[in-house]
């Protein structure tokens, strides 16, 4: 008799695991070939910096490069990548005698669209 019940019970867990494998397999969505990063350019005072430069660096070299606009807004599309760029953004070429410009360095990793507001932080003299 217990060699029955052992029988009935190794029937019922193959069942079971039979069933389970009849549910369709969810399917995870291929990763984008492109991300979009977005965003303003500001100064330090909290103002807008129209047509400021931004280069991206990946490793030791500029892969792209953009301006922003008169609102200090700028859209950069960027390869799908689990590695982490640099974005380099400086003021506008200066007119006039000028004593130093502001820029910032902001690591992003380029694996989501995303919004990066980006302050020119930091004083490099000319």
């Amino acid at each position: 008799m217990s060699i029955r019940i052992v029988l009935i019970a190794i029937s019922a867990l193959m069942l079971a695991s039979c069933s389970n494998s009849m549910h369709p397999i969810s399917r995870v969505a291929p990763a984008p070939e492109f991300v979009q990063v977005t965003g303003v350019i500001h100064y330090r005072s909290g103002a807008a910096a129209p047509f400021s430069h931004l280069s991206v660096i990946a490793g030791v070299f500029a892969t792209d490069t953009t301006s922003a606009d008169s609102l200090g807004r700028y859209h950069l599309t960027l390869p799908f990548s689990g590695d982490s760029v640099t974005i380099l953004a400086t003021q506008p070429p200066p007119t006039g005698i000028v004593v130093e410009t502001d820029y910032n360095l902001v690591k992003v990793l380029p694996d989501v669209d995303r919004v990066l507001d980006i302050v020119l932080s930091r004083a490099q003299p000319i």
